[in-house]
């Protein structure tokens, strides 16, 4: 009686004939059987890919794990991991460089100790952007300064067109372009700044390069004259600065600014080329003329005016 309930474990898929047999106090015996089949259950194919999402450029490297895959009723007989670009591995990890761009399927496909077979599969997107390459010449100078922006050098690693869009200090300027003339017009404290940037045609992704351009400002010079050479104390002076002037051709002087030395207010205005001036007693005394331009730029001239009553 203690083994009219038992179990038993089949390992393998299969007919089973299953014959049951008693025999009584008396000694009597009568049997029964029964045949049970049993059947394989399919493994379970699970893929990890790092990095996870599988997206990079070329050359994009991954490693992949199916060491987590199982079956249920028995073991992992094989692994088999094709990348979709010609290349399989065997082994339950590992890692596989993928050297040109595409969209590629990775497949596990596990089999048990049985022969059933399961599979699954993920997506690594390898997309390579281009390279911008920016060249600025030259880099500082004088406005007006003109440079030459060449970007013809960019490339797309895999052969595509380019797209190309010229910006300076932010504001777009040059489309379609890759080779180009610029004046900058304007001296300024802050470098300007040219930016690059190609997008392929091929899988529109981009890329950017960019450059400072230093454009400064040429100072005016400063000049004057006086008459009479030799002043008497209470005699107006003429002072001229019409010889003054800007080597920049496009920039003017707009301001010009007196200092008489003798501890008068100083004289300051964009008309007083020539003023007139009287100095009340004998002494020498250091003028200086500052003239400014446009932009900022100062000049300035000193000289020695000499009054005698002799």
């Amino acid at each position: 009686l203690n083994n009219s309930v038992i179990t038993h474990e089949y390992a393998n898929a299969g007919q089973y004939r299953v014959i049951l047999r008693l025999v009584d106090n008396e000694g009597k015996a009568d049997s029964t059987e029964q045949v049970i089949t049993t059947s394989n259950q399919p493994p379970v194919a699970n893929l990890s890919i790092d990095p996870n999402p599988s997206t990079g450029k070329a050359p994009f490297t991954i490693t992949y794990n199916a060491g987590s895959s199982f079956d249920p009723d028995g073991t992992i007989a094989s692994y088999l991991v094709s990348f979709a670009d010609g290349s399989t591995a065997q082994s339950a990890s590992g890692s596989h460089t993928f050297v040109a761009d595409g969209s590629y399927r990775v497949l596990l496909i596990v089999r048990d100790n049985l022969g059933l077979a399961d599979s699954t599969a993920k997506q690594v997107q390898v997309s390579t952007p281009p390279n911008a390459v920016l060249s600025v010449t030259p880099k500082q100078g004088a406005f007006p300064l003109e440079v030459e922006i060449d970007g013809s050098a960019s490339n797309d690693p895999f052969g595509g067109d380019l797209d190309y869009d010229i910006f300076i200090d932010n504001q777009l300027r040059y489309e379609d372009q890759s080779k180009v003339t610029h004046v900058f017009d304007t001296p300024r404290v802050a470098a300007y700044i040219v930016r690059l940037r190609v997008t392929s045609q091929r899988t529109g992704l981009n890329d950017e390069a960019s450059e400072a351009v230093v454009v400064t400002n040429t100072r005016p010079v400063a000049n004057f004259t006086f008459f009479p050479t030799k002043p008497q104390a209470t005699v107006d002076i003429r002072f001229d600065a019409s010889t003054s002037f800007d080597p920049d051709s496009t920039d003017v002087i707009t301001n010009y600014q007196w200092n008489w030395g003798d501890g008068s207010q100083p004289q300051s205005g964009a008309g007083l080329v020539t003023v007139i001036h009287e100095y009340q007693n004998d002494g020498e005394y250091l003028v200086r003329l500052t003239v400014t331009d446009r932009f900022g730029g100062t000049g300035v001239k000193t000289d020695t005016v000499r009054v005698s009553t002799q």
